[in-house]
């Protein structure tokens, strides 16, 4: 009996009806980077058996230097007025060249036409854009700036003509397939009521172009918020902020977090601000800004918007104290006269 051998036993069939795997394919073992700070002994064997080690060593993975040179970027030390001038001046260069293209097109083209010489179009052309974006941020110029140059290299490319004058079914033929025809169509719209670019009213009010566009909108992806702070993870930065042995790069740079944590701050909103101030029972850190994300208009800007923080945190410590003191330590002056923070 133990040589009889069944038919499904013999030949091909066996291969299929066997113990043994009719592929032999080995399978990949899975370990642990070297740079995971988690150490764990877990791997996957040939047979496809999972095999982990059941004690977990935490191995210590501070940094022997300070964190926030991994963080900050290497940025040339300047003032925020002087970073946001040469942004605007940047923004002003790009919408001139998308505008030269056709200067009877635009009525901004048409006034250089008319005011400036030979000699002077260029700075010409560069005071009336300056003038008509009046005080719109650079940030709002470049996002409108980037639809209309992504239309403009579509037009080289498929057209081969330049995105001035604006054509109706040359704008309907782009977004038709396009992902992004709601920041087009407001870039148009921007480019009508500041520019007077012609053909962009004719676009930019066209039914089928807003209606492919709200069709995309409502298709987008649904928005997700970032993830809050822990109340462990704030304590960290009040332990870093308070840990004298820690780089003072870091100290700074943990307690400017803690600001604007508390007092619910973007980070442009401390960029500009002046008159810091805490009350005599130091209970409260207060600043005032006129550069902020509400001030849209003229009046806005002129305006003072206080700014005031808590100055004891979740741990019931006065952090504001001692980050006021690693600012002195750092030699960063107060934002008494509107420079920032």
């Amino acid at each position: 009996m133990k040589v009889f051998k069944f038919p499904w036993e013999r030949g091909r069939l066996a291969k299929i009806f066997g113990d043994k795997p009719l592929v032999s394919v080995k399978t990949p073992q899975l370990k642990m980077g070297p740079n995971n700070c988690l150490r764990m002994g877990l791997s996957v064997s040939e047979s496809g058996s999972l095999e982990a080690k059941p004690v977990f060593k935490q191995e210590d993975s501070a940094s022997s230097h300070a964190i926030f040179l991994d963080v900050v970027k290497a940025i040339v030390d300047k003032s925020e007025l002087e970073d946001r001038d040469a942004k605007r001046q940047k923004a002003l260069e790009a919408w001139w060249k998308l505008l030269s293209h056709s200067l009877v097109s635009s009525s901004v083209g048409l006034k250089v036409t008319v005011e400036a010489t030979a000699d002077t179009v260029h700075s010409c052309a560069l005071e009336i854009l300056d003038a008509t974006f009046a005080v719109k941020s650079a940030g709002t110029l470049f996002r409108r700036l980037y639809a209309i140059q992504a239309y403009e290299d579509w037009c080289v490319e498929h057209r081969s003509k330049h995105w001035i004058p604006v054509s109706e079914y040359d704008v309907w033929t782009y977004v038709a397939p396009a992902t992004k025809a709601g920041s087009l169509v407001e870039a148009l719209r921007f480019s009508w009521y500041l520019l007077g670019v012609e053909g962009s009213n004719l676009a930019e009010s066209s039914l089928r172009i807003k209606g492919v566009s709200s069709q995309m909108r409502s298709h987008k992806k649904p928005w997700r918020r970032a993830d809050l702070l822990t109340v462990t993870e704030v304590k960290a930065l009040h332990k870093i902020l308070y840990d004298s042995a820690r780089p003072l790069g870091d100290r700074v740079l943990a307690g400017h977090a803690l600001h604007l944590l508390y007092n619910r701050s973007r980070w442009s909103d401390l960029l500009l601000v002046s008159g810091m101030y805490m009350d005599p029972e130091e209970h409260f850190l207060e600043v005032a800004t006129k550069a902020h994300k509400g001030a849209r208009s003229a009046e806005m800007k002129t305006k003072l918007l206080p700014i005031v923080a808590p100055a004891f945190g979740v741990d019931n410590k006065n952090w504001a104290v001692v980050y006021l003191e690693v600012r002195r330590e750092c030699n960063l002056s107060l934002p008494l006269d509107g420079y920032g923070l």
